[in-house]
């Protein structure tokens, strides 16, 4: 698959956090794009105070949102026509992890159609430990495609 404008806008970001003209929530996550490939995006992120539940552990509904977002921005990178939402979410909690960890989400496409775009998300410590997992059905939009990335 040759590179569209997303897929080459992630690729020269390779290593850096979002840049001051990303979406709000890209920004407030600051997650670094480690890896783009045609069917799959690993993205970093460093858990922060404003991350954690009373525990002091990454809450759960920062593992969605990242999950989200990682998917978002491998969807936006598959070079179709149409803009894709989410249409669902089903997330699997499996482990913690601490305030000051890394963890790194990687999303993956599970099935393209014309209309629906299967896809799920793991996220992992440094060390490998799984600690969430989704799926997640994206739904195609009307607004196309034919404007520059929101970057």
């Amino acid at each position: 698959m040759s590179d569209n404008l997303y897929r080459t806008y992630f690729k020269s970001i390779i290593g850096s956090k979002p840049p001051e003209i990303a979406p709000p929530l890209s920004k407030w996550l600051g997650g670094i794009v480690r890896e783009v490939n045609d069917d799959s995006m690993t993205v970093e992120f460093e858990v922060t105070e404003q991350m954690t539940n009373p525990g002091g552990y990454m809450h759960g509904g920062m593992h969605a949102a990242i999950m989200d977002e990682v998917i978002g921005m491998l969807v936006a990178s598959l070079d179709k026509e149409f803009h894709f939402v989410s249409v669902n979410l089903s997330v699997d909690f499996l482990g913690n992890v601490k305030l000051g960890s890394k963890v790194v989400a990687k999303s993956q496409v599970i099935r393209q159609g014309r209309r629906i775009i299967n896809m799920a998300c793991e996220i992992r410590d440094t060390n490998g430990k799984l600690l969430s997992r989704s799926t997640s059905n994206m739904g195609v939009t009307e607004q196309r495609m034919d404007f520059k990335p929101r970057y």
